[in-house]
């Protein structure tokens, strides 16, 4: 099975980042991108600073622009900040390395990373300093459990056949969860994991969430865009494995309202979500989990 979210290719002059990486972090680090935002004006604005911290990942990224430098798009060969996550029950310290990264259409940006463990329920404190001293901080809180999922009828394929069956989408329950951050479904195609998040809907069930996917919709999009001479649902054979994977991130108590994986760019806005001390962004808490769920052929 592979890990909960897959990260677009990436280009890293100084470390070559692992290839898969929780989705909802990935897309704080895109949506971080923009530091003209409001906070700015501010005196007192040391840094830009964005991550998602999941206790589930392997490898934890945090986004890292200081507002006021003179490159006028994206970020320097380097950057005067030392990155440390505290958990602050245990008081250990994380120290995390830097890679200058492409996030987006070739834009570098300062990535900081760890591949320690974190503990879920544990509440960190991230602290982003200048050699001067001047420092922005956000404290975050993690989930304490990541979400139970399963699936009541597995996916039909081919397309054209999951429609006349009336089974052109499925159902994953994700019991356990308060809250969602976001979830994606995956799908693997050419030896590559094509990543999905325009759910047909996400509806709260008493502590359940049922998160239904359009695969015969999802799939058409994609073999559109990777499949010669307009084949669009991949056959059988472009499938790397008989199963589509359906990642689901719970949320932590920082998480603000309203924020999901669809409407993520929302975090950007400093009236929405902003947790930063002297300094702007978010930094939140979420707990993955990865359930692949077999296709049924029907050829």
């Amino acid at each position: 099975m592979p890990p909960p979210f897959v990260l677009p290719a990436l280009s890293r002059p100084q470390r070559a980042l692992p290839a898969a990486v929780a989705g909802i972090a990935v897309a704080l680090l895109l949506v971080g991108c923009d530091t003209t935002v409001e906070p700015i004006r501010e005196t007192d604005q040391i840094f830009s600073v964005y991550a998602a911290l999941d206790p589930a990942a392997d490898t934890q990224f945090v986004r890292v622009e200081a507002l006021r430098d003179d490159t006028p798009i994206g970020a320097p060969d380097s950057i005067d900040a030392t990155v440390t996550l505290r958990d602050v029950r245990t008081d250990q310290t994380l120290t995390l390395r830097d890679s200058l990264t492409e996030v987006g259409p070739g834009i570098p940006t300062h990535v900081f990373w760890t591949d320690a463990s974190l503990r879920p329920g544990a509440t960190y404190r991230l602290r982003v300093e200048r050699s001067d001293g001047a420092r922005s901080a956000a404290t975050v809180t993690l989930p304490e459990r990541r979400p139970a999922l399963d699936v009541d009828e597995p996916p039909v394929l081919p397309c054209q056949d999951a429609r006349n069956r009336g089974r052109d989408g499925f159902i994953v329950d994700a019991a356990g969860a308060d809250r969602l951050a976001g979830a994606y479904a995956l799908y693997p195609l050419l030896d590559r994991f094509f990543r999905r998040s325009t759910f047909r809907s996400i509806e709260p069930e008493q502590d359940t969430f049922r998160v239904t996917v359009g695969h015969a919709e999802d799939l058409e999009a994609i073999g559109a865009n990777i499949l010669p001479n307009d084949l669009g649902c991949p056959p059988r054979r472009a499938f790397s494995t008989d199963s589509i994977f359906v990642a689901v991130a719970t949320a932590g108590p920082d998480w603000p309202n309203g924020i999901d994986s669809l409407s993520l760019d929302a975090l950007a806005r400093p009236d929405v979500a902003q947790n930063v001390e002297q300094g702007a962004g978010f930094v939140g808490g979420i707990y993955t989990d990865t359930l692949g769920v077999p296709i049924v052929w029907d050829d």
